[in-house]
Parts: structure tokens; C-alpha cells; sequence
């Protein structure tokens, strides 16, 4: 988190203060909806794939016995 704010704030003597928090604001926004969406993608892969295994199982466990 601290290479972020080194940007932050030599972009804030570039560009102004309201104009790097904005920009920083959005940027950890772009990378917050990033991650859920990441997350979101890699559950359901791992839903479906329970899903396959379960329907692969034998309904009669004691079979495998």
C-alpha cells in the first residue's frame, strides 16, 4: 500500500490534490470491483466443478466398500 501513496503524492504536486484523489479513488475502485469479479469467476469454477464431481459420485457408497 505504500507505492500507491508515493504516486498519490507526487502526482498530487503534478496535478493538484482534488485531482489525485480522485484519481486514486478510482483506481482502488477499478481494483476493488477487479477482485470481486475475480473472486465471483473463481467460485463459480469451483461450484462447477463440485458440481461435475457430485454427479460423477456412485449414489451407493457402500458399493465401494
Amino acid at each position: 500500500m505504500s507505492l500507491p501513496a508515493i504516486a498519490a503524492g507526487a502526482a498530487t504536486q503534478h496535478f493538484g490534490l482534488r485531482t489525485a484523489t480522485h484519481a486514486y479513488a478510482m483506481a482502488a475502485a477499478l481494483l476493488a470491483v477487479a477482485a470481486v469479479a475475480a473472486l465471483a469467476r473463481s467460485r463459480g469454477r469451483a461450484l462447477h466443478t463440485t458440481d461435475d464431481r457430485l454427479r460423477q459420485a456412485p449414489l451407493n457408497i457402500a458399493e465401494h466398500r
